[in-house]
């Protein structure tokens, strides 16, 4: 079956199953050719959090195979076509942050809404194209989730934001585009270290522990919680799945302010800012103290220490002196006086 006349064109950065999705919905694609296309999701479980085949990204899966028989397209083209700009991707079934204004732009221009592969990151936060903060799905996502997203979206009641949370949204994108552009110039060993902090900082709440630092200090409404999350190593994997795109910015901003890619003052306006909306962001003199790390015991410790790996000190700097504090408060305390992070 070779359908690819008949097919609408992909939306630039649309995923693959937004793409295939759409294609079944065309009334030249007949009932056969639309069970093909649209698979059931079958939620797995590998360890303490359910998901999926990833329907977007994993082009040797039956799924995306199915794709090269009905657009008649090569794998080449496809996997050129759809792959994801990073690998630090969310799982699927954790794929909820849209954009509302990329929807409705696709229904006015007489098109079925589409999901793009930018809200898919680990670290997304707001649309590239509409400057604005990405808003969650609230149901499991299916293969029609883009749909789903735009019919929650129709039927939500949007207040319309005062200019002080406007101010708020424009400066949270002025400021991550900003660290994106600063970002350029770290080394490889400086963007893992900014993506494991990322994580780290943004840890889910389990039984045993609170959540990450970065829920509380950018006023997120609600603080994700894995019931059958355990371990520590966990909570630290699946906390930027379930983190909603207001923790994210917290994180984003924490981590940039310690890696020198936020000065003092963008720190103090973010905090300024941010308290005339009632969001208690700290400032400058007052982050690194309020950073904690979620260590409760030896095994954490250790395993924060091996998952953060080498990464160099500069005697003084806001990381040096973050870790230090760690060292002192806690490491102290658990008896771990030899577990130096990084090195001088």
């Amino acid at each position: 079956m070779k359908l690819l006349s008949q097919c609408v064109s992909p939306f630039k950065d649309e995923t693959l199953s937004s793409w295939l999705y759409r294609i079944s919905l065309q009334r030249k694609v007949i009932d056969i050719n639309r069970v093909i296309i649209l698979p059931k999701v079958k939620i797995l479980w590998d360890g303490p959090v359910p998901h999926s085949i990833d329907f977007d990204f994993d082009f040797s899966s039956d799924f995306a195979k199915n794709a090269l028989l009905i657009t008649g397209l090569s794998s080449k083209v496809i996997t050129k076509t759809f792959a994801p700009q990073t690998h630090k991707l969310v799982s699927w079934a954790r794929r909820t942050l849209f954009c509302k204004s990329c929807l409705s732009a696709d229904i006015a221009s007489g098109q079925l809404p589409g999901w793009r592969k930018s809200w898919c990151y680990r670290e997304s936060v707001h649309c590239v194209y509409h400057r604005e903060e990405l808003v969650s799905l609230e149901q499991a996502p299916t293969i029609s989730k883009s749909w789903d997203a735009f019919v929650q979206n129709v039927h939500a009641m949007h207040p319309r934001p005062t200019i002080n949370v406007e101010r708020l949204s424009l400066l949270c994108f002025n400021l991550s585009h900003r660290i994106s552009k600063r970002k350029k110039e770290c080394s490889l060993t400086e963007l893992e270290l900014f993506a494991k902090l990322f994580d780290v900082f943004l840890m889910a709440r389990t039984f045993r522990s609170r959540a990450g630092v970065a829920h509380y200090t950018f006023g997120s409404r609600s603080v994700p919680f894995l019931e059958r999350v355990t371990s520590y190593a966990d909570s630290i994997k699946y906390g930027a799945e379930v983190s909603g795109a207001r923790a994210k910015y917290g994180s984003l901003f924490m981590v940039a302010y310690l890696m020198d890619l936020l000065t003092d003052r963008e720190i103090d306006t973010i905090a300024n800012v941010a308290g005339v909306v009632n969001i208690s962001f700290p400032s400058s003199e007052s982050i690194i103290p309020t950073i904690y790390f979620g260590c409760c015991d030896v095994s954490d410790y250790e395993y924060l220490h091996g998952f953060l790996g080498g990464f160099k000190r500069i005697p003084g700097s806001k990381i040096d002196i973050l870790f230090a504090r760690l060292e002192r408060d806690v490491g102290q305390r658990i008896f771990c006086r030899d577990f130096k992070f990084g090195s001088r």
